[in-house]
């Protein structure tokens, strides 16, 4: 019971911020496009991208760190963004 809930409480919140998710714009940030749900599963739909453990393999030392500064500047973007969205 409290799987099912928390699941229903997750696809509520994807509903209450789909509007935010499609404006969202940055370039460490993927561009959202649409939530679908069918009877089992929820699919969030984004820009095409490739997963990262295919291709961490071939990565250098500072392409990694590269990546972490990007996810890091997507975070600080996020918090940014979230706290003057919603500041009460």
């Amino acid at each position: 019971m409290y799987l099912r809930t928390t699941a229903t409480m997750i696809i509520f919140l994807f509903y209450f911020f789909e509007q935010y998710l499609k404006v969202l714009r940055h370039p460490a940030v993927l561009k959202y496009h649409a939530l679908y749900e069918d009877s089992n599963e929820v699919y969030l739909i984004t820009e095409p991208v490739i997963p990262l453990d295919m291709v961490i393999d071939t990565l250098d030392v500072n392409e990694i760190i590269a990546g972490l500064f990007n996810i890091v500047q997507a975070l600080d973007f996020l918090h940014e963004k979230v706290r003057n969205t919603l500041s009460f």
